[in-house]
């Protein structure tokens, strides 16, 4: 099952994450991730909740797909990407707000440059995690294939070696 992103017409910071996820199905991820940086430094603020928010809408349904649950998905990005829960991004940077106006992405409005920041963050973390779980996913077949072929050839053999036997014991006779 090949996941593909629609060519729709879409806002800005949707398309640049169609682009990055495009990429990301390819097999370059450092474009990807460079296309993104490119993109969230000069994004406004609701380009980037766009793009964030797309790719998170992948992710989620990419992780629907494989039987695991949005619970699954933020541990995950919570996990390897500590810096991008709330209360620790308005740490790091200094911010005195309330947590859930980061939450909410109510700085957009009071401190733009810092949501846009932070959202890149996230999209990138997202972004990171989509590029695992495809690796594993391109894993998993390549090795199921090898697997497959070593099969293929060990039935091969055996029935040369089998074919080779009855061929040898054809003409004698035991008692």
């Amino acid at each position: 099952m090949e996941t593909k992103i629609s060519k729709k017409q879409t806002p800005f910071g949707e398309q640049a994450a169609r682009e990055a996820l495009e990429l990301v199905l390819d097999g370059d991820a450092s474009a990807a991730q460079e296309g993104l940086m490119k993109f969230f430094s000069s994004a406004r603020p609701a380009e980037a909740l766009a793009c964030e928010m797309f790719m998170f809408g992948f992710a989620r349904e990419y992780y629907g797909q494989i039987g695991s649950s949005l619970e699954a998905l933020r541990k995950h990005l919570s996990g390897y990407h500590p810096e991008i829960k709330a209360d620790n991004y308005q740490f790091t940077v200094g911010c005195n707000e309330r947590v859930d106006y980061c939450r909410a992405n109510i700085c957009m409005y009071t401190n733009p440059l810092c949501s846009t920041r932070k959202l890149g963050k996230v999209s990138l973390a997202i972004l990171s995690q989509i590029n695992d779980m495809y690796e594993r996913k391109r894993h998993l077949v390549e090795v199921t294939e090898q697997r497959k072929n070593t099969l293929a050839q060990s039935s091969d053999s055996s029935l040369q070696r089998a074919g080779s036997a009855d061929a040898s014991g054809a003409g004698s006779t035991t008692p």
